[in-house]
């Protein structure tokens, strides 16, 4: 998540530092089996000398969920704040154990907000928007595949506008490293245009096909 600092209230701690509270409030629901996840934790964010109004905090959150079709919703607010901000994922889908792709993290590189689940820290780009020429690094999973198994990976990105004369496309050939295969990937932006784009990631194997995608934003530097 990224949250504008301007607009937030900011406290003064015991020892003197400026504090900005947050709530977060995350519901996940299953319709199918009824299940319903619920995560409430209060982030404390403590702002660094010479940071500026116009910055953005941000972060990450983990929820647990099993196999399913969840809807997920995120609210954020400070005290006496009633209405705060409101998210909503429809359609997030937690594959049993068969071929699936996981969500796609993009990021960017020297991102100050780094999640740790790669074992190394991926460098979220909280915004999703990207320079026109710039690059974004990709985290993605694949799931489902016994160690060694060849299969065919299509990367895509194209203007949501339909046009396909502006349109990357990257077809590779590679081997699953178990149930759960790990992949980072870095794409030039350099052949896009500046505007908002689709990119999608699909993996073949065994005549199974599974595909992914997620919205992209370039803009002129």
């Amino acid at each position: 998540f990224a949250i504008p600092r301007a607009p937030l209230v900011v406290e003064t701690a015991a020892d003197g530092r400026q504090v900005t509270p947050v709530q977060f409030r995350v519901v996940a629901y299953e319709a199918q089996s009824g299940a319903t996840v619920v995560l409430d934790t209060l982030r404390q964010f403590v702002a660094p000398s010479g940071a500026a109004a116009k910055e953005n905090i941000s972060g990450w959150l983990e929820l647990p969920l099993t196999a399913g079709t969840w809807q997920v919703a995120v609210r954020l607010s400070q005290h006496g704040d009633t209405v705060g901000a409101f998210g909503l994922q429809r359609g997030l889908i937690v594959p049993e154990a068969t071929l699936a792709i996981s969500d796609i993290l993009t990021g960017v590189a020297n991102s100050p907000t780094r999640w740790p689940g790669d074992g190394v820290g991926f460098p979220l780009n909280t915004l999703g928007v990207w320079p026109k020429g710039g690059t974004v690094e990709l985290y993605y999973q694949v799931h489902g595949l016994p160690d060694g198994t060849p299969y065919r990976t299509t990367l895509e990105v194209r203007p949501m506008s339909g046009r396909t004369d502006r349109m990357v496309r990257l077809v590779s050939t590679e081997r699953a490293t178990g149930p759960l295969t790990p992949i980072r990937r870095s794409l030039a932006l350099d052949k896009l245009p500046a505007g908002r784009h689709w990119l999608t990631v699909t993996v073949e194997e065994g005549g199974r096909t599974v595909s992914v995608r997620r919205a992209i934003v370039v803009i002129e530097p």
